[in-house]
């Protein structure tokens, strides 16, 4: 396949080097055939129909299908297509036919009908397009490659078209360039082997891989990107870098010379707040070990439960200082209420939806509804349309209810049946009523008490459910899964939330097998040294505040990048709590990983 992909991009290359001239762009429109088709469409497909001949079926077929695209009918136009035999037309017909197909499939985000067409492109003879047809064909190629999730070959083709596109224009393609290579995995980036011979491709390449090697740590990014300029003064990205890199280049003008944590270290949220002031600290001791040369970061720490947060912004902002905090709810509520949040905060929670936060307050958090959200997108993605759910009675679980309901309905799922349980001995019932056993018993007694008969029975499971949700904690999801089993749904699909893993248990979680859960890289990783020094150091530190560590160690790292994470869009970065990326407001999303219990042991899912 990456065969059939390089040579699209080469069949691209050789055209693209032909030609001298560098023509404004204009893709706002499809080329058109210039001669007009004279019959309507609906004429000419039944004239099509009634032909014998495949060469001129084909030809109708695809007149038809070019009538309805300049009326705008483009449902009508794909349809057309669809009856087109390629190899039945002529280059130049054939020529538009790829383009007035791909521009549909793109259009679509058709990924099935994308993967059909790529393949004709080589077999072509393109060399008879003009410059304006070559650019629109490597956009729309380039759009069908992301489209496919081929990011690495999405660029390539901008990269080696770069050159016919007006230099006004440039930024916006090195952008566009910047952010798939961006948006590639990293495994995805250093396995890719390019065999062309476009040198500024190569270095693309190579610098991507240099800032996706080194993303848990900005300073080691700063470094090589500074050492790729070297490699390539005259490179587009070292004369005028994308927005995300130039901000990389200010990193000493961007890190913070002060950080107050303001958080718990008292009360009944003390021990949170203490964890999280302890990965701090270790990504901080860390970070100074790699880069002793670097200004001394002052650290100072503000106890909120028994100071006012508020105080802290009631004297004159230093420069370059941040906070970071508050962890509770009630005072950043109360950070909220100021009209204006003098120096820049980084707090550990989120607000409520509804209210719009500061420009100057960044968000990120532990919420559970994140983890919702991202279970109702994994059942989804996996075409489980009808749920059920089981859950705590509790504020946990009914915060984790709403918004997987919210999320999955707009998913177009269903949330076919869901259950609470108070307690261990209310399981076998919540069970039985979500499975609809329950119905089938009651079924059978009323059946045996009107005939005075005793029947042969075998309950049955309601059968409306493509897969379960299961929110509980290790020792209840042990009795819960094998549940499951005796109401007859070992066949279904079970998923779960992080609660369901915790690194300290050392029970054996055989019952557990099959189960997918969403959860942190932190808690499935054993290959984090501060991650190591910590559990050392700290022995309780892996059992119920270790995800508090993480978020501490994160709240390190994402510090200097705040200013980047929140102008350039689509940026992310690599932490511990996830894959972390800022919207408009100032949010910092975490996307999640996937692991699935095998043999008792919780394994990453790799995709």
């Amino acid at each position: 396949m990456k065969a059939l992909h390089f040579s699209i991009i080469v069949c691209l290359s050789v055209i693209i080097s032909a030609c001298g001239t560098s023509p404004k762009v204009n893709q706002s429109k499809l080329t058109k055939v210039e001669s007009p088709a004279p019959k309507q469409p609906e004429e000419l497909i039944s004239l099509a129909l009634k032909s014998t001949s495949p060469k001129q079926q084909s030809k109708l077929f695809f007149q038809a299908a070019q009538s309805y695209w300049e009326n705008n009918l483009y449902a009508q136009s794909d349809a057309a297509l669809g009856s087109v035999q390629i190899e039945h037309l002529n280059e130049a017909d054939a020529q538009d036919y790829l383009l007035m197909s791909l521009k549909l499939a793109t259009s679509n985000k058709n990924k099935a009908r994308i993967e059909k067409i790529l393949p004709l492109i080589p077999n072509l003879g393109l060399s008879g397009m003009n410059v304006d047809q070559q650019i629109e064909l490597s956009h729309l190629l380039s759009q069908a490659y992301e489209i496919t999730d081929l990011t690495i070959e999405a660029a390539i083709t901008l990269i080696d078209h770069r050159g016919l596109i007006n230099p006004e224009h440039h930024q916006d393609t090195d952008e566009q360039i910047w952010h798939l290579l961006r948006s590639t995995e990293t495994a995805d980036l250093s396995q890719y082997i390019y065999t062309g011979d476009n040198p500024d491709a190569l270095a693309w390449l190579d610098l991507a891989r240099t800032i996706q090697l080194n993303q848990i740590s900005l300073d080691a990014q700063y470094n090589a990107f500074q050492a790729w300029n070297e490699l390539w003064p005259s490179h587009p990205a070292s004369l005028n870098p994308p927005h995300e890199l130039s901000i990389l280049k200010q990193l000493p003008n961007t890190r913070p010379d002060s950080i107050t944590l303001a958080l718990p270290l008292s009360g009944p949220l003390q021990l949170a707040g203490k964890a999280i002031r302890d990965g701090f600290m270790a990504q901080h001791y860390a970070s100074n070990k790699q880069n002793p040369n670097h200004e001394p970061l002052q650290v100072r720490f503000f106890d909120t439960a028994t100071q006012d947060i508020l105080s802290l912004y009631n004297q004159a902002p230093e420069t370059g200082s941040l906070i970071i905090g508050p962890l509770d709810k009630a005072s950043l509520k109360a950070l909220n209420s100021l009209d204006i949040i003098s120096t820049p905060t980084l707090a550990l929670n989120y607000l409520p939806a509804t209210n719009a936060g500061s420009d100057k307050l960044y968000q990120l958090g532990l919420a559970p509804e994140t983890e919702a959200r991202q279970l109702a997108t994994r059942l989804h993605d996996k075409s489980l349309k009808r749920v059920g759910i089981i859950l705590p009675e509790n504020n946990l679980g009914f915060r984790i209810y709403d918004s997987f309901v919210e999320s999955f309905s707009s998913l177009d799922g269903v949330v076919i049946d869901s259950v609470f349980y108070k307690n261990q001995k209310s399981l076998a019932s919540s069970v039985a009523r979500l499975l609809g056993t329950e119905d089938s018993q009651n079924r059978k007694r009323k059946i045996r008490k009107i005939t005075n008969t005793a029947l042969e029975f075998l309950p049955r499971r309601r059968q409306d459910i493509d897969a379960l949700v299961m929110i509980a904690k290790p020792e209840i999801a042990r009795q819960i899964k094998p549940l499951f089993a005796y109401h007859y749904a070992a066949d279904l699909p079970v998923f779960a939330s992080s609660q369901i893993h915790n690194i300290s248990d050392n029970n054996d979680n055989r019952d557990l097998d099959g189960i997918e859960f969403i959860e942190m890289p932190w808690m499935l990783s054993s290959t984090i040294d501060i991650k190591s020094q910590i559990n050392h150091a700290i022995p309780e530190s892996t059992e119920q505040y270790s995800r508090f560590y993480a978020l501490g160690a994160d709240s390190y790292n994402i510090a200097p990048r705040l200013q980047l994470l929140h102008e350039v869009r689509g940026s992310q970065m690599q932490g511990h709590t996830g894959m972390l990326s800022m919207d408009e407001q100032g949010i910092i999303n975490r996307q999640l990983e996937w692991a699935k219990f095998r043999k008792g042991k919780a394994v990453t899912i790799k995709e």
